[in-house]
């Protein structure tokens, strides 16, 4: 991207062309150009497959040629979702094409400006997705887009879209480009690996199969960041095909644990054979794929061939480049975390799953900067998403990326396996060590890293930022960002809203089984199939679980005994909380139909009274959280009356929220008034009521600054 250049307008610049190369200006919508001077007259479109879909070529066809320099306005809300992009989380809502042709080589720049979220792609084929060259989802001041390139002669198409699946809406796009002598060949934003890359065929000497097998190049953590040293490792359960040339598949199977395959083949076809990062293991959809609204898997695919049979052929991912060896590395941990899910949920699929992955996406991940589970993914029903870090453009080696941080991708793995299979239990939003957390986020992050430390074999948990120097490193730069051992309790919060508590004391219950080494003897060795079968049990029936409620649970099935769970919370570490539990001490707290209870939320004082660090979001002492049962279908009212006006400047401001019984949002009651209210039809059922500090919205950034709010309040639900 190029920022601050100055562009000019159709007119002008086609004025300008005129006066350096000698030719006319024009008036076609495109820049003027003298193809006799040396400049390559434009290429032309390619033909539009016969295969595409209809709604996408029927827009094609009637995709109107834009003016540089003219504002054209429209809608989307009518639309049909015909095309995608590999930001704005997919880019699945209504959308708008226009296309422009450059006589010669130019700086392109287009900005869509609207009320809703916009999104805007530049490719070049209309119809090919993995033609994009830029995509910008929010540029600096908000929700409008911007993109710019500079692209040599051709055919061009700017798609305009909405972020998801339901922004919507009135917008304006105008297109400049200022012309320039020459302009690299652009490149697509779309992760592909070369055909032939990575690929070794020898030749068969007859018979009915293909063999081979399948590796990829892994880098390791070292205390001085990822190894440069790389290792061969198997590409286990991942997709192989043989593809005819009509890319029929004619062909399939996937690698074994040693990476090896067979392919059962005709012979005399003319055949290419394709590794693809996905695994249909033990029934499972999952995919690393390089963006939302493509879902391009990350393959290697050999020349084509003509099989004799009895041909091998040896598949090696690689690093660098497109570095399809970081998505088969992320594939291999998910792997290696399934059969555990298989055994504790006794065979029950998860749900598919979009891993987005690639490198150098790191400023257009769909959800910030970071790995994350998202939840749902909207583009395809019943699927959900998982977002990893793949470094900064430009310094892929020396920033941070997530792909061979192993527990890195296992712990987000994890919330994908508890949040489809068991419940959603978390409040979500960022969660610092030094601060103590609304119990079931606490629950759920704690969970999550001992799940992928038992999964990756060791309680080091560790997040890099690059290779390992060759130099010493500038003091502004750090090469790892976390290398801990939760095997020991390194924090000073203890209790039910520690974070690290939870990981400690699941990680002493799974350790001792499944070949992890239990090297504080705590006597307890549970496993990790049987930790998702405790998880797997609040599935239907039960409020979301904080860790003494966990730990019950447990003992009630037979997992832990009660002299182990009395034994676990004293030693080896004071966890902060009883066992068993005490009435006072159940989390969430009941509150009757018809009843009142008394209660404070604090997300100001520091230290907060539980001694933690205050987080008015997601914190312990910030929300208060209660279990409403309903026993017939009924209208409900709940009622919160603050001990004060309610205001911010009195910072005696709390919301009122109802939530399904996994935390999923109902309805809400946010104003700045003494009373807050809601009366809904709810079902028979559980639900969850939170009184919440009201200076955080729905996110992690404050809404009227962190100072925070403290208050005593009556609830009543009736």
């Amino acid at each position: 991207m190029i920022l601050g250049r100055s562009l000019v307008p159709l007119v002008a610049a086609a004025a300008l062309s005129a006066c350096r190369t000698g030719a006319s200006a024009q008036t076609s919508g495109a820049l003027a150009v003298n193809t006799s001077g040396g400049q390559a007259a434009r290429s032309a479109e390619p033909a539009m497959p016969a295969s595409v879909d209809s709604a996408v070529a029927s827009a094609c066809t009637a995709a109107p040629q834009i003016n540089f320099g003219e504002t054209v306005r429209g809608v989307t809300t009518s639309r049909g979702d015909r095309f995608h992009a590999t930001c704005g989380f997919g880019a699945a809502s209504g959308d708008a094409v226009y296309r422009f042709r450059l006589e010669r080589a130019a700086h392109v720049r287009a900005a869509v400006s609207g009320r809703h979220d916009t999104v805007l792609s530049l490719r070049g084929a209309c119809w090919d997705e993995t033609t994009e060259y830029a995509c910008n989802d929010d540029e600096e001041r908000g929700t409008n887009s911007l993109v710019e390139a500079d692209l040599p002669a051709g055919e061009y198409t700017v798609v305009v879209d909405g972020f998801g699946t339901d922004s919507n809406g009135a917008f304006a796009l105008r297109v400049d480009a200022e012309a320039i002598d020459r302009a690299p060949a652009p490149t697509v934003t779309i992760a592909r690996v070369r055909a032939g890359e990575g690929v070794t065929v020898r030749e068969g000497s007859g018979g009915s199969t293909i063999t081979g097998e399948a590796q990829f190049a892994k880098r390791s953590f070292t205390a001085r960041g990822l190894s440069r040293a790389l290792q061969w490792v198997p590409a286990a359960r991942a997709r192989v095909e043989a593809i005819d040339e009509r890319e029929r598949v004619i062909a399939a199977g996937e690698t074994d644990d040693r990476g090896a395959f067979s392919l059962a083949i005709t012979a005399g076809q003319r055949v290419r054979v394709r590794l693809s990062s996905r695994t249909t293991m033990l029934g499972a959809d999952i995919r690393v794929v390089s963006d939302p609204g493509t879902e391009r898997t990350f393959d290697l695919v050999s020349e084509p061939f003509v099989a004799r049979g009895g041909e091998r052929v040896e598949f090696r991912a690689g690093v660098g480049g497109v570095e399809p060896a970081g998505a088969f590395n992320i594939l291999a941990n998910f792997v290696k975390y399934l059969p555990h899910v298989h055994r504790a949920f006794e065979g029950r699929m998860t749900p598919p799953l979009f891993a987005f992955w690639r490198r150098g996406n790191n400023d257009a991940l769909p959800q910030g900067s970071i790995t994350a589970f998202l939840g749902p993914y909207a583009r395809h029903t019943g699927a959900y998403g998982l977002q990893i870090q793949g470094g900064d453009p430009g310094r892929e080696d020396a920033s941070d990326s997530d792909q061979f941080d192993d527990v890195v991708v296992l712990h987000e793995f994890s919330h994908y396996v508890v949040g489809t299979m068991a419940g959603h239990f978390s409040l979500g939003g960022n969660h610092p060590g030094n601060a103590l957390f609304f119990p079931g986020l606490a629950m759920d992050e704690g969970f999550a890293n001992a799940l992928a430390c038992a999964v990756a074999g060791s309680s080091r948990y560790w997040d890099s930022a690059g290779l390992e120097p060759e130099e010493p490193l500038a003091q502004s730069r750090r090469a790892v960002l976390i290398d801990e051992d939760i095997e020991r309790f390194s924090g000073r919060h203890r209790g039910i809203g520690s974070q690290d508590i939870a990981q400690t004391m699941l990680w002493d219950l799974i350790d001792g089984a499944d070949g992890l080494d239990d090297a504080d003897n705590d006597g307890v060795a549970i496993g990790l199939t049987n930790a998702l079968r405790v998880y797997r049990s609040f599935h239907e029936g039960a409020a979301p679980p904080a860790m003494n409620v966990w730990l019950e649970r447990a003992v009630s099935l037979g997992v832990v005994t009660d002299g182990q769970a009395r034994a676990i919370v004293q030693s080896p570490e004071r966890l902060g909380f009883a066992y068993p539990v005490a009435p006072a001490e159940r989390w969430p707290e009941e509150l009757a139909l018809g009843a009142s209870l008394r209660g404070r939320v604090d997300g100001r004082s520091d230290p907060a009274p539980s001694g933690g660090r205050n987080h008015t979001f997601n914190g312990y002492d910030a929300s208060r959280a209660y279990l409403l049962r309903v026993p017939t279908r009924r209208r409900v009212t709940i009622e919160l009356v603050i001990d004060g006006d309610g205001t911010d400047a009195s910072d005696t401001d709390l919301d009122l929220q109802l939530t399904t019984r996994d935390l999923r949002s109902i309805t809400q009651s946010a104003s700045f008034e003494r009373t807050e209210r809601i009366e809904r039809e709810l079902d028979a059922g559980q639900y969850v009521i939170l009184v919440r500090d009201g200076d955080m919205s729905a996110g992690d950034g404050p809404r009227n600054g962190p100072r925070g709010n403290r208050a005593t309040f009556t609830l009543t639900a009736r």
